[in-house]
């Protein structure tokens, strides 16, 4: 089996992320599609699911009639992952 890991970000990126913590980012892993930044320790990012700004969890539709679908809840606890994996989702490639 082979594995893959990310490369190194650089200072660029790192500074970029260090001034977006507690900015929400647009992430397709999360169930809800949207995820917060909370913080940077070195090469690491803490992120935790949050309600998108665009999610209706109010249980009406847009004409006013009860919600067939299902609302999608942000898993609890935080997420660690590669500072430029974050970097990816947030601001994407060069």
């Amino acid at each position: 089996m082979t594995s893959y890991s990310l490369p190194q970000g650089t200072k660029e990126e790192s500074t970029q992320l260090e001034e977006n913590v507690g900015k929400q980012f647009s992430d397709n892993f999360s169930s809800t599609g949207c995820s917060l930044l909370i913080k940077m320790v070195g090469d690491k990012a803490y992120t935790q699911e949050v309600y998108s700004e665009y999610a209706n969890y109010t249980g009406v539709n847009i004409y006013g009639d009860k919600r067939t679908d299902e609302i999608r809840h942000p898993r609890p606890g935080y997420q660690v992952r590669p500072a430029n994996q974050v970097h990816m989702m947030m601001f994407g490639t060069k």
